[in-house]
């Protein structure tokens, strides 16, 4: 496989405080977060041969298409949102559909999460609805997003006892799943609408990116504003995704471009800029070795953490934009959700060291 060349460069991310929190609930800004050292440049590609096929296709469904992924947390299930309104819930080792979920206001699902024992479904309509599903009987509670445009983005957090959704409006709503109560983490900073969210895998924060390029952070289970990190070139974020660790947050830019904040080093990140098109998702395998990134120009890209080193891309048979992945929890497994509708599941067994 002619070897993919990779332009990499580094970013810094300016750290925006205020005097005084602008979020949801008005509580006192921490201490700026500060500057770390130089980041060091990510090493140079060394591609591997990944498969040159996925090891399973799901078809897409038959009207509308497919448009987020996600694992149940022992890897049984994979549930898939579609644009028609309902989400799909596929089951090994058949690889059939075990249930086929509609929501009422049938206008398009556009994420789907598990809460971390497996028993929740939650999925995220563009009618402004978060359903919670009871995995088994997939009866629903309704969340109700007042006045929004559409949940696009939804997260429980690693105890399962919150559920955080963020909308087209911009607002990020965390809600307490016993109680169906919420609060309203909304902040100025964060502007156009909200594409993704994501819990640190110790549950204390929340972070949220946005259309204008910003990621906004809150601490839980307060929801006190904790501070965002903005990018003046950046063309909007388009998804985040915190390593197992907690050490590092992925965030997939507009314009194509991987961010990688680290907390260690504060503020600073590494920027992977593959080809200049947009990274619609990212995801770290489960033991934090791998970064994935889907992208728009129809490829898979995948980097070894934490060094950077570039692995390969994974190509599918359809050669359309990638719009979602998922690992399964053992990290054997990759799923790819195409622009056609159809998943890809890749062996990643492959993997270099």
């Amino acid at each position: 496989m002619t070897a993919l060349v990779v332009a990499i460069a580094v970013a810094v991310f300016t750290v925006a405080q205020l005097a005084t929190a602008s979020g949801g609930n008005g509580a006192s800004a921490p201490a700026p977060l500060g500057v770390g050292p130089p980041p060091g440049h990510l090493a140079s590609p060394q591609p591997v041969d990944p498969p040159s096929a996925p090891e399973t296709t799901l078809p897409a469904p038959k009207q509308g298409k497919s448009v987020g992924v996600a694992f149940s947390p022992d890897g049984q299930r994979l549930a898939v949102g579609n644009t028609d309104g309902s989400t799909t819930v596929w089951t090994k080792p058949t690889n059939k559909p075990s249930a086929q979920l509609v929501d009422p206001g049938g206008s398009g699902v556009d994420s789907v999460a598990f809460s971390p024992d497996g028993k929740l479904l939650a999925t995220g309509d563009r009618d402004a609805v978060t359903y919670v599903w009871k995995v088994g009987t997939y009866q629903f509670t309704l969340l109700r997003d007042r006045g929004g445009q559409g949940v696009v983005s939804v997260a429980f957090s690693p105890d399962g006892q919150l559920l955080a959704a963020g909308d087209g409006n911009g607002a990020v709503y965390l809600w307490t799943v016993a109680t169906g109560s919420h609060i309203d983490l909304t902040d100025s900073i964060g502007d156009g609408g909200v594409e993704s969210v994501a819990f640190s895998p110790n549950g204390q924060m929340l972070a949220a990116s946005y259309r204008n390029g910003a990621i906004v952070l809150w601490t839980i289970p307060s929801g006190r504003y904790y501070g965002a990190l903005t990018d003046p070139g950046s063309q909007g974020i388009d998804s985040l995704a915190f390593s197992p660790d907690g050490r590092m947050l992925a965030a997939g830019d507009h314009d194509g471009a991987v961010y990688l904040w680290s907390w260690a080093a504060r503020n600073h990140v590494d920027l992977i800029n593959p080809h200049g098109k947009g990274v619609n998702d990212v995801a770290f395998s489960p033991d934090g070795k791998l970064l994935v990134a889907a992208d728009a120009n129809g490829g898979t890209y995948l980097w070894t953490m934490p060094g950077g080193r570039f692995l390969n891309v994974l190509n599918g048979p359809n050669g359309k934009q990638t719009l979602s992945v998922a690992f399964r929890p053992d990290g054997k497994l990759l799923a790819v959700d195409d622009a056609v509708g159809s998943i890809e599941l890749w062996s990643v067994n492959w993997q270099g060291s």
